[in-house]
């Protein structure tokens, strides 16, 4: 809520609607009334004030290694609420705060920023002028200029997404250690990553068998190199992530996580919101040898501390994911060994990201994540630094470029 200020305090008058008349009438207040009634403006400002402070604070506790649910727990808050205060102080550095604005409002203004591609500070400044004075005005009028604005950007999109200047909407050749430094802070709505498990198949060669065609190298074939791309991520992808954004990752079935894992999520401020089941096809018997045989692999979903997950597309929130492999995924010369299906991708796209919103593929292969994006009007950044990969990735990510504009065509 906006907060005003009039010039005399003693003078203030309430008002209010006068019943079956439809019209307003203005009351003089006593005294005491009337001190009361600044005493309350002047507390507001003071709360206001405060939660400014304590969204310093947190992210000074933050910088110095304390996640925002440690800092919850110590002091019996509200991990969301810290949160957001937190990011609140963030959008709004000190000398860019909004005089008699209250900061819920500003986090209002926040949260609605990115998408509308204006500064938190710019939306605020809109809200005044316009008049809006209430957190459910503001909600109400945010909601609907992002929805006209998503209206006209969808116009076009699906023949000239990829056709933007930028790191956005095209392969790179390289880790994507190098490319996701060159992003904005807050770009990213969702990382579909499937990281090397440091356990490839059962030749050096990283074939799974002598006769399938869809064999490939990969790198860091070992564990201590898996490790580093996985810590890589989390390090570099917590800046990237925008109100509501997350990480998903793909991990072995029928293993337990190892330890490493979550430490190194916490340490740069993510938890596992959600762990799915990927159900791959049929049930496989197995070779008998051992006393079980995954059937499935294991989806992790990742989002920064405070940070609300929502179902973008109204889909079913069940926890086990049944899409079938392609047959010829295990056979064929144009697909990667550890290929997911597009399906699949499209499925984690669609619930976690609206259309315009930008996805990151970042252990490329065939590029799955990158033709799904474009297949929904996604942005899109698919990095690989195999150059056999990537020479793949890239042929089968183009003929999806042309493919979607003959269809926009």
């Amino acid at each position: 809520m906006i907060m005003k200020t009039t010039a005399s305090e003693a003078s203030i008058a309430l008002k209010h609607p006068v019943k079956n008349r439809g019209t307003t009438s203005a009351r003089r207040l006593d005294p005491e009334t009337a001190r009361l009634l600044a005493q309350l403006r002047q507390m507001n400002k003071e709360i206001t004030t405060r939660a400014w402070a304590i969204g310093d604070a947190v992210n000074e506790l933050r910088a110095l290694g304390v996640t925002v649910k440690e800092q919850a727990m110590f002091v019996g808050a509200s991990r969301q609420r810290l949160s957001e205060l937190r990011q609140t102080a963030l959008a709004f550095p000190p000398d860019e705060r909004p005089q008699d604005v209250d900061i819920h409002f500003c986090t209002i203004a926040m949260r609605s920023a990115r998408r509308l591609n204006l500064s938190p500070r710019g939306v605020v400044d809109d809200l005044v002028q316009r008049g809006i004075e209430s957190s459910r005005e503001a909600t109400r009028y945010l909601a609907q200029a992002i929805r006209q604005r998503e209206a006209m950007r969808s116009r076009g999109r699906a023949s000239t997404a990829w056709r933007k200047p930028g790191p956005w909407n095209q392969p790179h050749s390289e880790a994507f250690q190098s490319v996701l430094p060159k992003l904005d802070a807050g770009s990213v709505k969702l990382i579909i990553a499937d990281p090397p498990y440091g356990r490839y198949g059962k030749y050096p060669d990283g074939q799974h068998s002598r006769i399938s065609a869809a064999a490939r190298s990969c790198d860091n074939l070992d564990d201590g190199a898996a490790q580093r791309q996985t810590f890589d991520l989390f390090r570099l992808a917590a800046p990237l992530m925008a109100d509501g954004g997350c990480l998903v990752m793909f991990r072995p079935g029928g293993l337990a996580d190892p330890l490493w894992l979550m430490q190194a999520a916490a340490e740069h401020g993510w938890d596992c919101r959600h762990a799915l089941a990927w159900r791959r096809g049929p049930v496989k018997l197995g070779d008998g040898r051992s006393p079980y045989t995954s059937q499935t692999e294991r989806i992790l979903v990742f989002a920064q501390d405070g940070m609300a997950l929502i179902n973008h597309d109204g889909s079913s929130s069940a926890d086990i994911l049944e899409v079938k492999l392609p047959r010829k995924s295990y056979a064929s010369a144009d697909r990667h060994l550890f290929d997911k299906p597009l399906k699949l991708m499209e499925r984690l796209i669609s619930k976690h990201t609206y259309p315009g919103e930008a996805v990151v593929e970042p252990f490329g292969g065939c590029g799955p994540v990158s033709q799904a994006a474009i297949r929904l009007g996604r942005r899109w950044l698919y990095c690989e630094s195999n150059p056999d990969n990537f020479e793949l990735g890239s042929r089968l990510i183009d003929e999806q470029i042309a493919a979607s504009a003959s269809v926009a065509g």
